[in-house]
């Protein structure tokens, strides 16, 4: 969800977001991303942002962005570099990709906690996944096609060795 007013735009390119948004600025004034992890500033480059409950990323695949956190810390990301708040914990990594995987109807991670991938799951195929709270603490590392729900649910469970199984409405039920 992105909301902005545009009445003032040309003086104040600032927009609010909610969720993840990929964004290709061309040089020009100041261009502000707010949300309420925090807000990132840019002249002129392409960053994604995702803003979730309990998460907050940032990643820079072209120029250079500063990212101010709700804690108020803030850090400069130039190209393949990009940062992450996860329930509290703060992490800079780098990457070697030149835009979103989800861009190409992928969704990729890196050392992500499975139930965000899981909550991932559910929002790009509609559909339910029961029993996460059986699950142990664990980080996913991979990635899976937008294109075929029940291979993305098997990449994923297979991958992490999640017993589970599927019912007639294609929801997941994780086993004991």
């Amino acid at each position: 969800e992105v909301t902005f007013n545009t009445s003032d735009w040309s003086e104040d390119r600032s927009l609010n977001l909610k969720g993840e948004a990929f964004f290709k600025v061309k040089k020009g004034s100041k261009f502000t991303v707010n949300t309420t992890q925090g807000n990132v500033s840019v002249l002129g480059t392409q960053f994604t942002v995702n803003a979730r409950e309990n998460l907050y990323q940032v990643i820079c695949y072209e120029g250079k962005v500063l990212v101010v956190s709700q804690a108020k810390d803030s850090i400069t990301l130039t190209q393949g570099m990009a940062f992450l708040i996860n329930k509290g914990t703060q992490k800079e990594y780098s990457l070697d990709t030149s835009e979103p995987d989800w861009i190409n109807n992928e969704s990729s991670y890196k050392d992500m906690p499975i139930n965000m991938v899981l909550d991932e799951l559910e929002r790009q195929f509609g559909i339910t996944i029961l029993g996460k709270e059986n699950l142990k603490p664990a980080l996913f590392t991979g990635r899976f096609s937008h294109k075929d729900a029940t291979l993305a649910v098997q990449t994923v469970f297979m991958a992490m060795e999640i017993p589970y199984t599927i019912d007639a409405q294609g929801n997941v039920l994780i086993q004991k």
